[in-house]
């Protein structure tokens, strides 16, 4: 696929963010064009698109996980990588566990697109490990 990107067997579109597979299907999710930037050697990195899902993207993965454990509250995470020697100008999303660690988005929707249900029930067994919250320290 002319000016697309494979990315571990899919083709991502960096000018719109769509991804789409083998066959060229579109998928049902979005991700950024993101590159880091090396300060000390002024040199750019592109990222894996995958690990940087869009804001729509996490919050459907959001609800996605959380129609999978009702009970559980699930919020929406965001990072930026903005010091030491790498510079990432790209909100990275995540869903945060009552434990506090973080899935990220982008690539739990990866899960969705190549393994669709199948994925539902690694996700459930992930969430039901952090479904504790971290004692205040």
């Amino acid at each position: 696929m002319k000016n697309h990107v494979n990315v571990w067997g899919f083709w991502f579109e960096p000018g719109t963010g769509h991804i789409y597979d083998q066959d060229g299907g579109q998928q049902p999710f979005t991700f950024q064009n993101v590159s880091i930037f090396d300060q000390y050697s002024g040199r750019v990195y592109p990222a894996n698109p995958l690990q940087f899902a869009t804001r729509e993207t996490a919050g459907r993965v959001l609800a996605h996980l959380q129609a999978l454990t009702p009970a559980l509250e699930l919020k929406l995470h965001e990072s930026v990588w903005a010091g030491g020697p790498y510079l990432r100008p790209a909100v990275e999303y995540g869903v945060e566990t009552p434990s506090g660690t973080v899935m990220n988005a982008g690539l739990v929707a990866n899960s969705i697109m190549r393994s669709g249900a199948f994925a539902d029930a690694i996700f459930k067994a992930e969430l039901a490990r952090f479904a504790v919250r971290r004692e205040q320290e």
